[in-house]
């Protein structure tokens, strides 16, 4: 799967769909030990949770991370094992180079590499592009403000809402 254009969230459309948990919500790290026992891939999409993973020992396959929490310049040391892309991902959306950097991180991990893509601009809405291109059974993580952890299982229905919900994107 690809895209062929630049997407675009259009302002207040899917705002409030977007903000509900796409997945299981945990309060802590150490309550999503059997969920990742059962992953294929682990992806975390945002840099608090990617951090709280590396600094609960787990080392996800792919990271995207874009060096802000809630707007504020966030910096953590990212082992050395971890292979390093950039991409461009303004605010709101979900850029054709974005879509082809994630696509890029999954064939990179195929061939055994860890993976963290450094996103200029905003990494929020990239984990459309994990639900659409990484296979059954991956898990993506990402922070929910203020609540915890969502785990997002991959399977055809997140893929298919992933799609349905990307379609409404301008």
């Amino acid at each position: 799967m690809t895209i062929s254009r630049d997407l675009r969230l259009s302002a207040g459309t899917l705002e409030k769909e977007l903000k509900k948990p796409k997945g299981e919500l945990f309060k802590k790290f150490q309550e999503l030990d059997k969920v990742l026992l059962e992953a294929k891939y682990l992806v975390t999409v945002g840099d608090f949770v990617s951090f709280s993973a590396l600094e609960n020992n787990i080392q996800p396959n792919l990271m995207i991370i874009d060096r802000k929490v809630e707007r504020k310049e966030f910096v953590f040391r990212i082992p050395n094992n971890y292979l390093l892309l950039n991409t461009i991902n303004p605010k709101g959306f979900v850029t054709v180079k974005a879509f082809k950097a994630v696509k890029e991180s999954l064939k990179l991990i195929g061939t055994g590499f860890r993976v963290c893509l450094i996103v200029c601009g905003e990494e929020d809405l990239l984990g459309f592009p994990v639900v659409l291109l990484f296979p059954l059974s991956t898990v993506m993580l990402y922070g929910q403000p203020g609540e915890g952890i969502v785990a997002v299982k991959i399977d055809n229905e997140s893929k298919n809402e992933a799609k349905k919900l990307l379609s409404l994107f301008e």
